[in-house]
């Protein structure tokens, strides 16, 4: 009887991180089988969430709501349904799940990348790193360090010349966790900041 070898799944192949390493010395040893984990294409993520529902017939807004913010990621598809339809609004909260774990991350990171990502998420999920890096007075090859630790978390990626939220669901669980006074803080230092470059 021939034996198979377990299965291990990995997000994107190439990401750097201590689980992927852990995955890529194992495959070496063909102790495992990788399967790469592609997101859903907005028809998939339709379906999963109409699937999720079984009986019940969503609202097109709840659907294109949930499809949007979850980036074709079931896991986010699950929770994002499951967070809109227990009475919070979709558009607004970020599910306990993932608040939970890019919390996570983002305390394994030094409070100066933190900073960055804060300034950033307030620009929107696409950003300027140059503004970012002049807003929180941070000269530029810090800045890029700063920027390679969250890419390192998988928190963003590089994307052209600039930088990107891997996911919404990202940007919006670091705007929310900020206070209104900072949030108006970091706003008007973006904004001097723009009016300056």
């Amino acid at each position: 009887r021939a034996e198979t070898a377990p299965r291990t799944g990995r997000p994107r192949t190439g990401d750097p991180g201590s689980n992927n390493e852990l995955v890529d010395a194992l495959v070496a040893r063909r102790v495992v089988l990788p399967i790469d984990l592609h997101p859903l294409d907005p028809t998939q993520s339709e379906d999963l969430v109409r699937e999720c529902l079984s009986e019940r017939d969503p609202t097109p807004t709840l659907v294109d709501t949930v499809v949007t913010r979850s980036d074709g990621v079931p896991f986010f598809i699950e929770e994002v349904l499951a967070t809109a339809l227990g009475g919070a609004g979709s558009e607004q909260i970020v599910p306990p799940s993932i608040s939970a774990a890019l919390e996570t991350r983002l305390a394994s990171l030094p409070e100066a990348t933190v900073e960055v990502l804060r300034y950033a998420a307030v620009l929107g999920r696409q950003f300027d790193w140059h503004v970012v890096s002049a807003a929180v007075s941070c000269p530029p090859h810090d800045a890029i360090d700063r920027l390679r630790q969250a890419a390192r978390a998988q928190l963003i990626d590089a994307e052209g010349g600039g930088f990107r939220f891997r996911h919404a669901l990202t940007v919006d669980a670091v705007q929310s966790s900020l206070l209104p006074e900072e949030r108006a803080a970091i706003c008007a230092r973006l904004s001097a900041t723009l009016e300056t470059l």
